[in-house]
């Protein structure tokens, strides 16, 4: 199935706190994403966002072998992960040369991203999608999560490949942090929207309130999928796919 099928894509996601539900829309894939972007501010955070808890720069001396997606993929060289096999769109023509973060895969990996005051939406070119790429939107007690599995069917791809530009709106937060619990996450061009007036803030702050024992069964739901796809990914990796040069949890 070709991703540029996926241009406009809007779903409503179920979340377990901070409101009834966020709004994921996809605005495009590949060639389509990327035509939306700035490739000269690939890693450039807006003015009241900074990383408390950084991600990987890619590529680095550290990591260099980008192509053909074997440490990491590249959102801007849709092959499929460990085959040096183009998708549907050619790379983005100098790819090579535009940076991009990675959470690496594992509980101890993480990247948590700090605005100084409350967002509405948050956008980002998701590169090489994974199921168990989790986004976690905080604001105060509040969490609401998006994960890989909660994007339009068809998506994803197992191993991940390919990109979209999306768009996580309909919720508020002031923290975000992005993990993985198989399959690194490959990002860039994170940008985020107007936060909402205070009176907004009040009054959603009442609506979550009023949901709290609704989140709590959301919750345990989502965290019974979440570990069910794991298990998936791990199985997976067992039978061949995905192994890590450098025997690193990472893609």
């Amino acid at each position: 199935m070709k991703f540029f099928a996926f241009v406009l894509s809007v779903v409503s996601v179920l979340v377990p706190a901070a409101g009834d539900a966020a709004t994921v829309t996809v605005l495009g894939a590949n060639s389509a994403a990327w035509s939306l972007v700035d490739p000269l501010a690939t890693t450039r955070l807006g003015a009241d966002a900074s990383w408390t808890v950084a991600p990987e720069t890619l590529p680095n001396v550290a990591w260099p072998d980008i192509d053909p997606c074997v440490s990491a993929c590249s959102p801007f060289d849709p092959k499929v992960y460990g085959s040096g096999v183009i998708l549907d769109s050619a790379p983005l023509v100098g790819w090579q040369a535009l940076a991009f973060f990675a959470v690496w895969a594992g509980q101890a990996n993480q990247a948590s991203l700090q605005f100084s005051r409350p967002q509405t939406a948050l956008q980002l070119l998701w590169g090489s999608l994974d199921n168990t790429n989790l986004i976690e939107f905080f604001l105060g007690d509040a969490v609401t999560t998006v994960a890989g599995f909660d994007l339009p069917a068809g998506l994803v791809k197992d191993p991940g490949q390919g990109a979209a530009l999306v768009r996580i709106s309909g919720l508020t937060f002031d923290r975000v942090r992005f993990t993985s619990q198989s399959g690194a996450f490959e990002m860039s061009n994170i940008t985020s929207a107007v936060p909402l007036p205070p009176a907004l803030l009040l009054l959603a702050g009442a609506f979550g309130l009023l949901g709290a024992a609704a989140r709590r069964r959301r919750a345990c739901q989502r965290r019974d999928r979440l570990r069910a796809a794991a298990v998936c990914c791990a199985a997976g990796k067992s039978a061949g796919i995905r192994a890590r040069p450098r025997g690193l949890s990472g893609r």
